[in-house]
């Protein structure tokens, strides 16, 4: 038992976390070491994959998270995930516990 936690403290001490984001123009990377950012990037689309290759060669990376506001090319995401894979998908189809009931920017500005 003290052996199996101190690996998963040495682990979680180690492994790090990467978080992506695809905008419209700009994707932007975080690697994060336990509660720690160690390094954040901002480079075009076109630069994706190859930025993810630098990051696999230069960080344990244990798992990512990718967050888009764009639709994504099922090609694209078979090329992130062949470099990283991904835990969770965050796009317009992710459903919440909650509802938004505000119609518009203006109704919401009022309350």
């Amino acid at each position: 038992m003290v052996k199996n936690l101190f690996v998963f403290l040495v682990l979680y001490k180690v492994l790090m976390n990467l978080s992506i984001d695809i905008g419209n123009y700009k994707v932007k990377l975080a690697v994060f070491k336990a509660d720690k950012i160690i390094e954040l990037s901002s480079f075009s689309k076109e630069d994706l994959i190859d930025k993810l290759l630098e990051i696999k060669l230069t960080y344990p990376i244990k798992s990512a998270i990718l967050a888009t506001v764009a639709v994504l090319d099922p090609k694209v995401l078979a090329g992130i995930e062949s470099v990283i894979p991904v835990i969770k998908i965050l796009d317009i189809n992710l459903k919440f516990p909650f509802q938004i009931n505000y119609k518009t920017k203006e109704t919401w500005q009022k309350t």
